[in-house]
Formats: structure tokens, sequence, C-alpha cells
């Protein structure tokens, strides 16, 4: 679509002079870099590539011991955040050390945060199963499957934990297609952005080929028949939980205030 694509263009122009996140070194200011990928694929503008590598490269500076970027925090947000832009980065050169960097940081965070049932901690600290948070996380292996060739060292791993928790997920989905706002309490409410991200990652698998049984084409029609019901008039999703950081409190994540048309749930849908 044209005409979308030279809006959110022109949007983007007003940021790159902007005293906004993307100048700091966090995982949520380097996010935007997956923008001028975009738009370089789109307009072959080598200026949107130099800035988007920008963003790519200024992630790895100075990287850890263990050869991961020194914005590690273990949030599980992150693997979306982090594997967006390295793969952006790799769309748009071919070089594969960004692929390799996705694959590294998608892996670490497997380890650390991932359970016995293939579902996610929010944190270290913070052992709740909290939607979007794994909505992230499984986004994020989708998404980084999608590129990895089958004999990359990191692939076997990913791909069995992804399953994993591909299945154990089915299982958490209600009856009317909906995830709910922490996945394994029934009695917390439905929450759309966790169900978009949850129905784009299984669908990826199914496109891809790793997922074959009929169930998982039940569960993303089911999730996709519901989500349609809760656009409103203005093109605005309904049920989406606000911004939310880590607790120890159950009770935090329950209470989160829910909105419509908030960007968390609009992008994933």
């Amino acid at each position: 679509n044209k005409a979308l694509m030279n809006q959110l263009i022109e949007r983007y122009k007003s940021l790159q002079n902007d005293s906004i996140a993307w100048r700091t070194n966090h995982v949520d200011g380097n996010v935007y870099g997956i923008l001028p990928f975009q738009f370089y694929q789109y307009t072959k503008d080598k200026a949107y590539l130099d800035h988007g590598l920008f963003m790519a490269n200024s992630q790895w500076e100075e990287p850890l011991q263990n050869g991961m970027t020194n914005q590690t925090r273990y949030w599980i947000d992150d693997v979306f955040m982090v594997s967006s832009l390295q793969i952006g980065a790799y769309q748009a050169t071919k070089n594969q050390m960004y692929l390799d960097n996705a694959a590294l940081f998608t892996s670490k965070y497997i380890d650390s945060l991932q359970q016995k049932d293939g579902l996610f901690f929010h944190g270290p600290k913070a052992p709740i199963y909290w939607g979007r948070g794994n909505g992230w996380m499984a986004a994020g292996m989708a998404m980084t499957l999608s590129e990895l060739s089958t004999n990359h060292k990191y692939y076997p791993s990913i791909l069995k934990r992804y399953i994993k928790m591909m299945n154990t997920l089915v299982d958490y989905q209600n009856s009317n297609g909906m995830w709910t706002q922490v996945i394994d309490v029934p009695s917390s409410w439905d929450e759309s952005s966790c169900t978009a991200m949850f129905a784009y990652a299984i669908s990826t698998g199914i496109n891809k080929g790793i997922l074959k049984d009929k169930k998982y084409k039940e569960s993303v029609l089911k999730a996709w028949n519901t989500l349609k019901l809760k656009i409103n008039e203005k093109g605005e999703l309904s049920d989406i939980c606000v911004g939310t950081g880590q607790s120890t409190d159950l009770n935090y994540y329950l209470n989160r205030p829910k909105i419509s048309g908030d960007f968390h749930g609009q992008a994933p849908f």
C-alpha cells in the first residue's frame, strides 16, 4: 500500500531529530531501527540503511563476555525487540553476523526463562506467565526460526523449545479463541495483544511447515475470528493490557488496566 507506506515514512522523518528513546542505549530505543530497514527495502534509499545499521550495530557495541549485547536484561520482551532489529539488519544486508546475534540472544533467553511446561517467566525476579510477555517471546522465536537455516547451530534447540511452547499455548487457549492476561490463571481477563502474537507465532510455524497438526490451524482461526470482533468503528482493538513492568505480585498483573487502540495490541493484530 504505497499511500500508507509513504505516510509512515513521513511520520518517521519527524523522529530522526527528536530527543526520543532511540538515542539511548536501551532495547526499547534501538528497536526503532526496524523501521528504516523496512523503508530501505521499499525505497532503496541508502540513508535508511545507514540509520538502521547505526541502531543494529550500536546494540552490540562493547558486548558482554558471553557475546551478548550489553542491553541484555532478561525481560522476555527483549527477544522480540532485539531479534527483530538484528534480523532486519540481516534481511537488508545478508550479513550472517546479524542473524547469529539474533539466534544467540534468543537461545540465551530461552535457557534462562523458559519453564518445564514451555512457557516463560516475565523475568528472573518475576515468576509470572504474563500474556504479552510470552507473546513477545513466541513472536521472537517464530521470527528467528523463519530466517535461520536448519543447519545453524542454534536452530535445533530453538525449534525444540518453540514447539514445546506452541503445544502448551494451544492447551491454554480458551474456547472463545482468546488467551488470558496471565496464561495459567483461567479467571484472568481475555487479553488481545498476547492473543494476536500467539496466533502470529503459530501461523508462522504452520506456514514454515513446522506445525503440521490440524489443531494449530484451528487455534489460529479461533483467535482470528474472535479478535476481528474486538475492532471498533475507529479501527481500534479492545482489551489490550497497558505497558507493564515486572513484579512478583500476581495481583499486579491481574489488575493492570485494559485499553483500546494501544500500539502494543494494534501492531500484533
